[in-house]
């Protein structure tokens, strides 16, 4: 019975004076319950809005910060693929931003906001074009005309950005705090109604309190425990339902409303939370100092005392100008630079600073003043990144180009001193200067052996462009010198072995005249027998026809041997003119050896200071040509005056044997007139008498071309001397060309051709009984004649055996 009567309608109870308490109570239930809606709604605006909107912004003007910095990168980056990189990141950012500003949109609710919203998203293609003029000024490298553009008008353009972001922030905070401000009156008139209500229906229920107190004040005081902590802020609470009736219900409804407060409250302090953690992102990624509008520190976070090296109990409560040299503090443009802060104006650049100690320090900055809601500027905050690796390098690639504009290409950057960027940019100047050095000290190597006379240096690195084409000319230097000095050496060759085989000839046509000389020797005792016999045949006139058929005999013989020392003396002649086209041949080798010498100067001359060594051995060949040529020009002259001696000497000898045919003519008639013996006798005496003349004359002429032909053999030895002279100088030249690349020079080819033509012109013929055929022939016009070894003759060596064999003309082979 008492439970039905508790669940019973307060009305029903308090009838008779409850009914207004109870009326009462369900005004402040409706009252709380739309109090809280609406308080509810301002908080979810606050934060489906005004702070949704503001971690927006935030973001965005993050975002657009971190563009601009990656616009300054791609002006100070170096190389093509650095650029490529900021600008694939730039393009990144531009999505981003997009996509911010997309968000952005459902949540504009003022229309002022709206408009400013419109003006941000028109001025973003603004800035687009003068950025694109920036990268584009950037990618052409003309980075101080890009500077120039990012520092004036790209930054007035993002800076305009930057205000209407920062307006946008502004007026979310606005719109927050309107709705903050409504939330509160709110409450607190829900508060004050609550209570006066509460107030009235304490009032009227005191009247009935004999009647229902047990049945109702346990429930009242629960629900004004639950209220009263709800007031000290204890959502937590919860008031204890006990009954079925008004007040049990009304516990339910505020238990329901403590549980949505505290799911509100809960709402804002994750939002708070997420603030609170976007500004610890912003200390731990950036340095942060802020001021007083009249320049005096406040705080600054770990990052900041980092940088300059500062604790915050030495700094807090400075003046600015202590991070500043005392040059600048003391300028009108630090005033500046201040009011324009107190003017609420925004500034950002690369500012040299001043670390503790004295210590240099570059940092990207800006100077970001912050309003009250009068519009005030109360503080200015700072934030700022540390560029100083970045200038140090750029100091540390200065001077490394002011010490390579020297000449000294020794020295590089230390890059462990730096980090990121700067140590990229540092790494890339080391490797530039790796490359040029790294040809020209091969260069210098291969020109440092060719001063040493070796020419079996090359460049052999992989290089490209003008380095490459520096390889591919040094190459082709070393190579046509290399050309050129084999084709010296071959001419110089074949000089030697033309003087070794001359010398050879030259000593055995010396043995032959010796042996020519001995027949002489013969012939003149044979001559002294006839004269002794034919004397003999005028004082024994009994023994006339014997002594006549001897003398015919004798004189046979005598007819004989002048026959055959008429046709030694041409043998002789022909020899000599031989000689003499040998040597005409020597002549023109020395020319050809001249005029390469001389083209040999005339390379070392274009070749300068290079190739001073060999302007050396070709003026020593050339001097050894010219003296070749002059032994040649005399050798020449004796071998001419030998060839009219031997002719006088043939004239002679043609004579003997005239005379001789007269002997014989008359020893036949003396077996018919034995009468003219003693005239013939007489006769034959004479002109044996003049035989004994010829013969010595052809005697004394045989010697005198024996010493001819030593003095042939001694120009020859001088010859081999001097080329193997000239061949030593040039054999220090060191070369690897084998006999296969010399057959392909063309150089070579020609001069071996012409060598075998010209020999092979001037001997025509191979038999050796037939000397006419042997006849030198005339060389073709514009071949030169080359030197031909000279075979010995096979000849007897007595008198004997010059009758019974037939001679041998002397045989030319090429060498």
């Amino acid at each position: 019975m008492l439970n039905r009567f508790k669940n019973l309608r307060i009305k029903s109870k308090l009838a008779w004076g409850f009914g207004v308490s109870g009326l009462l109570l369900l005004i402040i239930g409706l009252m709380s319950y739309e109090g809280m809606n609406r308080l509810s709604g301002h908080t979810e605006f606050i934060y489906k809005t005004n702070l949704h909107g503001i971690t927006i912004m935030s973001d965005l003007r993050a975002q657009m910060l971190r563009r601009s910095n990656f616009v300054i990168w791609h002006i100070l980056a170096s190389d093509s693929p650095a650029m490529a990189a900021q600008e694939k990141s730039i393009a990144e950012l531009d999505k981003e931003i997009e996509d911010l500003l997309a968000k952005y949109v459902p949540l504009i609710v003022a229309e002022e906001e709206k408009k400013v919203f419109a003006k941000l998203q028109a001025g973003i293609p603004e800035y687009m074009e003068i950025r694109k003029k920036v990268l584009q000024l950037s990618k052409n490298f003309s980075k101080d005309a890009a500077a120039e553009v990012q520092k004036t008008e790209l930054a007035e353009k993002i800076g305009a950005l930057y205000d209407m972001v920062d307006w946008l922030v502004k007026e979310n905070n606005r719109q927050a705090e309107e709705s903050y401000l409504s939330g509160h009156a709110l409450s607190t008139n829900l508060n004050w109604g609550m209570g006066l209500l509460s107030l009235s229906a304490f009032l009227i229920g005191g009247i009935a309190v004999w009647f229902v107190s047990r049945l109702i004040v346990d429930n009242l005081a629960n629900v004004l425990e639950a209220a009263e902590q709800l007031q000290n802020g204890n959502l937590t609470h919860r008031a204890k339902v006990a009954t079925q009736d008004e007040i049990g219900k009304l516990s339910t409804a505020f238990n329901q409303m403590a549980e949505t407060m505290q799911n509100k409250v809960e709402q804002e302090q994750k939002s708070a939370s997420e603030m609170k953690g976007i500004t610890s992102a912003l200390n731990r990624a950036q340095a942060v100092i802020e001021f007083a509008p009249d320049g005096t520190v406040l705080t600054a976070n770990e990052n900041f005392l980092n940088t300059l090296g500062y604790s915050l109990a030495e700094i807090k409560g400075q003046h600015h100008r202590m991070f500043c040299e005392a040059s600048y503090t003391n300028s009108g443009e630090y005033m500046a630079f201040w009011q324009r802060l107190n003017r609420g104006e925004y500034d950002a650049g690369v500012y040299r600073r001043v670390g503790k100690g004295g210590k240099e320090v570059w940092i990207q900055a800006s100077y970001n003043p912050i309003l009250d809601a009068a519009g005030k500027v109360y503080k200015v905050v700072k934030f700022a990144t540390d560029v100083t690796g970045q200038k140090l390098a750029q100091n540390e690639v200065e001077k490394l180009i002011k010490t390579a504009a020297a000449g000294d290409l020794s020295n590089r950057i230390d890059i462990t001193q730096f980090e990121g960027a700067a140590k990229t940019l540092t790494a890339s100047v080391n490797q530039l200067l790796d490359a040029v050095v790294t040809p020209l000290r091969e260069a210098q190597t291969v020109l440092t052996a060719l001063a040493d006379c070796d020419l079996t240096r090359s460049m052999t690195g992989m290089y490209h462009g003008e380095f490459e084409q520096m390889k591919s000319s040094l190459n082709g230097a070393v190579h046509k010198l290399t050309e050129t000095i084999t084709v010296v050496r071959e001419a110089v060759e074949a000089v030697t072995a033309g003087s070794e085989e001359i010398s050879k000839g030259s000593e055995d046509l010396s043995q032959r005249t010796s042996e020519q000389a001995g027949s002489l020797e013969e012939t003149s005792a044979s001559m002294e027998q006839m004269t002794s016999t034919v004397k003999q045949s005028a004082d024994n006139a009994k023994q006339a026809n014997q002594l006549a058929i001897a003398a015919r005999e004798v004189a046979e013989k005598g007819g004989a041997v002048t026959v055959r020392a008429v046709e030694a003396m041409g043998e002789i002649n022909k020899s000599s003119k031989k000689i003499a086209d040998i040597i005409t041949v020597i002549d023109e080798i020395a020319f050809q050896t001249n005029l390469l010498a001389l083209n040999a100067a005339v390379e070392a001359a274009r070749a300068g200071e290079h190739g001073r060594g060999f302007a050396v051995v070709a003026s020593e060949v050339r001097n050894l040509a010219q003296r070749s040529a002059t032994a040649a020009k005399e050798i020449k002259g004796l071998i001419n005056e030998s060839i009219q001696r031997v002719m006088d000497g043939s004239e002679l000898v043609n004579q003997s044997g005239k005379t001789l045919e007269e002997i014989v003519n008359s020893v036949k008639r003396v077996t018919d007139i034995i009468a003219e013996i003693s005239a013939a006798s007489q006769e034959q005496a004479s002109g044996i008498d003049q035989v004994n003349k010829a013969i010595m004359q052809m005697d004394e002429t045989t010697q005198q071309n024996a010493a001819l032909v030593e003095q042939t053999t001694s120009a020859s030895q001088t010859m081999t001397q001097q080329a193997n002279s000239l061949l030593t100088h040039v054999s220090l030249f060191k070369t690897q060309v084998t006999e296969g690349q010399k057959a392909g020079m063309k150089a070579i080819g020609m001069h071996r051709a012409d060598t075998a033509h010209a020999i092979h012109n001037a001997y025509v013929g191979g038999g050796d009984d037939d000397a006419a055929a042997r006849k030198p022939q005339p060389p073709r016009a514009g071949v030169r004649k080359q030197p031909a070894a000279v075979r010995p003759v096979r000849s007897s060596n007595t008198l004997s055996a010059v009758k019974t064999s037939g001679t041998k003309e002397e045989e030319f082979e090429e060498f």
